[in-house]
C-alpha cells in the first residue's frame, strides 16, 4: 500500500469519526431540549412516576387572581399578558421516596418552544401555600398526605392557548407533564 492510499485511508477515517461525534452530540444535544415525559396527564388525571403520584387539579389563565390577603387587591396581569395558576395534588406513595429529596421545578411551554419560569406573584396570589412538591418549611410533604402545590405563570396571550407545563422531578427523577 502506497503513502497516499494510507494518508487516504486515515482520513477518511478521521472524517467519519469526526461525523460520528457530531451525530453523539446532535442527539445529546436534542434530546436534552426535547426530554420524553415519563406520564402526560390532562385536568383531574393522576399518573404515578418515581414513586409518588401527581394529579392536575387545574390550569386558570385569567387577566387577574385573587389576592392571598383578603383586604388585598386582585393581582393584575400586565398589559398583553395573563397569569396562568397551575394546581397539582402530590402524594409519595412509595416507601423508598426521601421526602426531603421530593422535589419538582416547573416550566411552562406553548408549541412555539417559548418557555416561562414560576413567578414570585405565586406567593402573593391565593392557592396553595406550597410551591414546590417538598411542601414548605412549616408543613413539609409527609408519606401517604396528599400536598397541594401551586405555580403562578405570567405569559403572553397569545401563548396560553397551547400551553403545557413539564414538571421535573428530583434532581435525576423522571418528569410528568401536564396539559390542560
Amino acid at each position: 500500500m502506497t503513502a497516499v492510499r494510507r494518508f487516504r485511508l486515515a482520513l477518511a477515517a478521521a472524517v467519519l469519526f469526526a461525523l460520528a461525534v457530531a451525530g453523539w452530540q446532535a442527539a445529546l444535544h436534542w434530546s436534552a431540549r426535547n426530554p420524553v415525559p415519563d406520564a402526560t396527564i390532562g385536568l383531574g388525571e393522576t399518573a404515578e412516576v418515581d414513586g409518588s403520584t401527581f394529579r392536575l387539579d387545574s390550569i386558570d389563565a385569567v387577566p387577574q387572581l385573587p389576592a392571598m390577603e383578603d383586604d388585598q387587591a386582585p393581582v393584575e396581569a400586565p398589559p398583553g399578558a395573563l397569569l396562568v395558576q397551575v394546581v397539582i395534588t402530590t402524594e409519595i406513595v412509595g416507601s423508598d421516596v426521601d421526602p426531603a429529596s421530593h422535589y419538582c421545578d416547573a416550566t411552562a411551554y406553548d408549541e412555539a418552544g417559548r418557555s416561562w419560569r414560576p413567578d414570585s406573584l405565586g406567593y402573593t396570589v391565593a392557592g396553595p401555600a406550597a410551591h414546590s412538591c417538598h411542601g414548605t418549611s412549616e408543613e413539609p410533604i409527609r408519606p401517604g398526605e396528599p400536598l397541594a402545590v401551586g405555580f403562578v405563570f405570567v405569559m403572553p396571550a397569545d401563548a396560553v392557548e397551547d400551553l403545557y407545563v413539564d414538571l421535573q422531578l428530583g434532581y435525576e427523577g423522571g418528569m410528568v407533564r401536564l396539559t390542560g
